[in-house]
């Protein structure tokens, strides 16, 4: 990518790419496409929670979408979060356009995002239960135990009830 094109994309856009060039290494294609869907969706269902609940939705895109990139690329979800948290401070660092303030709060969260049985800040919170919002949407979340379920229950409460 040329420096005159790089300025012409937004940075969302730059870490899409990043993300693509490394889900297109996984040999399988039903898991580049599962991994594809579940780091897109979880994406989404971040900026969807990140409106209702005040928070900063671009943000939030980037850490749904980053979250488990690492356990995608290794194939080891054993510490992902933390690890998963260094892969993508090193991708946020490579284009130059985030503050410490923004990696610090994506980074956090990926961080922490497998932490479903214990409470973060709020941003935190967000990251964990859009994982959890996107696996509701793709299996059936009555199934769901432990931690899991609990966030499953209170999601479906907080966005699935009528009132």
């Amino acid at each position: 990518m040329t420096e005159f094109s790089k300025n012409k994309i937004s940075r969302r856009e730059q870490i899409e790419a990043k993300v693509c060039d490394i889900l297109s290494e996984i040999s399988s294609p039903t898991e580049r496409i599962r991994s594809t869907a579940h780091l897109f969706g979880t994406a989404r269902m971040a900026v969807l929670i990140a409106k209702k609940r005040g928070l900063d939705e671009d943000l939030a895109y980037l850490a749904g979408l980053l979250h488990d990139l690492r356990r995608f690329m290794t194939g080891i979800s054993k510490e992902h979060g933390p690890d998963g948290a260094a892969l993508a401070g090193s991708l946020l660092d490579s284009t130059g356009l985030f503050t410490k303030a923004e990696r610090e709060m994506i980074c956090g969260a990926i961080y922490f995002h497998s932490e479903k049985d214990r409470r973060h800040l709020p941003f935190d919170e967000l990251l964990k239960d859009a994982d959890i919002l996107d696996r509701m949407l793709a299996v059936s979340y009555e199934k769901m135990t432990g931690a899991d379920g609990e966030r499953a229950k209170r999601l479906s409460l907080e966005f699935l009830s009528r009132s």
